[in-house]
């Protein structure tokens, strides 16, 4: 599904991702974790074009995407979430999803239908014609995943899906993801939630400083001692 070849990053001679090699299979929940700093988030900007790569190459179902524009990317399947979710502020939750599809060819009352199915799914109906700007901040990560959903994406970055969010939000983002991992859509979660990372992960990639230090399976990563190390000292199983 998607391969990364020595992806660096630089900037201003800082480098941010350091020779990095990722493989992500079809249908695989690839959890990215790491130190503040080390990487994890201008790696997926990397992969879904909002950077340009310094070195590297990135492939995705066989294409070579390493230079590619962000909305190029998702018409073709790539999605991506952010940190601080991305989304309209006054516009009405149905307004917000429906963005996608506006400047297609397909007809205003299927993409309305389609965006309530959306909504229905992360459990935002009873927003629905809310604008934004009142959402609490999860319901605004909810939306963001939402919206990203309309182009039917076969590979979705997350950054941070399940930080700072209601209990409830969570499990319905976690649910929600796990229902479309079933279906055949592969995950990067980047995520210091740890406990909910090992959880949802068929594999789990560890960066520190720009490099990727450790791949593996969650129980072989909480293992690790050089990924302990990485988290000076801490039981990172906690």
């Amino acid at each position: 599904m998607l391969e990364t070849e020595g992806l660096t990053k630089q900037f201003d001679g800082l480098t941010a991702v350091d020779n990095v090699s990722v493989t992500v299979e079809e249908g695989e929940i690839v959890g990215l974790m790491g130190p503040n700093g080390s990487g994890k988030t201008t790696f997926t900007n990397c992969v879904s074009g909002v950077h340009e790569p310094t070195a590297g190459q990135v492939m995705f179902k066989g294409t070579d995407i390493t230079e590619r524009a962000v909305f190029k990317n998702a018409r073709d399947g790539i999605a991506r979430t952010f940190q601080t979710p991305r989304v309209f502020q006054d516009l009405t939750v149905l307004e917000n999803i429906e963005v996608p599809l506006l400047n297609t060819d397909r007809d205003l009352e299927e993409i309305e239908a389609k965006a309530r199915s959306k909504i229905d799914a992360v459990e935002l109906e009873h927003v629905i014609m809310q604008e934004a700007s009142d959402l609490s901040g999860g319901q605004k990560k909810l939306l963001e995943f939402a919206r990203n959903l309309m182009r039917e994406p076969e590979l979705i970055l997350m950054d941070e899906p399940f930080a700072g969010v209601h209990p409830e939000i969570k499990k319905t983002m976690f649910d929600r993801i796990q229902a479309l991992n079933d279906n055949g859509v592969s995950f990067i979660i980047v995520s210091h939630e740890v406990d909910s990372l090992y959880s949802i992960s068929d594999r789990i990639v560890v960066f520190d400083q720009g490099a990727q230090i450790a791949s593996g399976q969650p129980v072989e990563i909480q293992e690790n001692e050089r990924v302990v190390e990485a988290y000076l000292g801490h039981d990172i199983t906690a």
